[in-house]
């Protein structure tokens, strides 16, 4: 195998050995394509506790490149405020939403395991119960789709801090490394279907 693939690998099995096996497991079932369920996880992070819902990686690249687009446009502001016209300014702002910098990657990362998946189904690779075994091309990109997250995304993201200071940040990106305990929380319900979720709580128990 070539060397980089060989030194990546390594590394990808130092991450399997080091992450909880659990949360890993957690956050590729959430932040898989087409999932609906959600969870409610809290995690713990120094002096700070934070409560969010496990979230695809490119939420944050939309994010980033909202800023980036907006940040743009105040750049064009300023230039037609002192009557310098609308330059180039039009088409940057237009290729940035055709090519957003940040979230088309981040898709693409999130739809890695899905992709390779499918490929893996040929009959070819029946029976290969190693990367390593993998032709070169695929092994990166199985690298790549098995590789065990380095960062956790949580939207609807609170932070508590031990003072009792709340801080709504909306989403947030938490290295795995980082994180000292978590635990998952029940989310409330939507409004108005609190007494049916009741009945057929009451119905399975019954």
């Amino acid at each position: 195998m070539d060397r980089k693939l060989d030194v990546a690998l390594t590394e990808i099995r130092t991450r399997i050995s080091q992450a909880d096996p659990l949360l890993v497991r957690l956050i590729n079932f959430a932040v898989r394509e087409n999932t609906i369920i959600q969870y409610g996880v809290a995690v713990r992070l120094g002096g700070i506790t934070v409560l969010g819902i496990p979230s695809p990686s490119h939420t944050t690249g939309e994010i980033l490149d909202t800023q980036t687009l907006r940040f743009v446009q105040m750049l064009h502001a300023a230039d037609v405020s002192v009557g310098k016209g609308d330059g180039n300014w039009p088409e940057v702002e237009r290729n940035l939403r055709v090519s957003p910098i940040f979230a088309s990657d981040a898709k693409s990362d999130d739809e890695a395991y899905s992709k390779l998946s499918e490929k893996l189904k040929s009959p070819e690779f029946e029976g290969i119960g190693d990367i390593a075994e993998l032709p070169e091309d695929l092994a990166a990109e199985a690298i790549l789709a098995f590789a065990p997250p380095k960062a956790l995304t949580l939207t609807s993201a609170i932070i508590r801090k031990d003072d009792g200071m709340t801080e709504d940040v909306g989403n947030i990106r938490i290295n795995l490394s980082a994180i000292e305990a978590w635990w998952v929380f029940d989310l409330n319900p939507a409004e108005g279907t609190e007494d049916a979720l009741a009945k057929i709580q009451h119905s399975e128990e019954s």
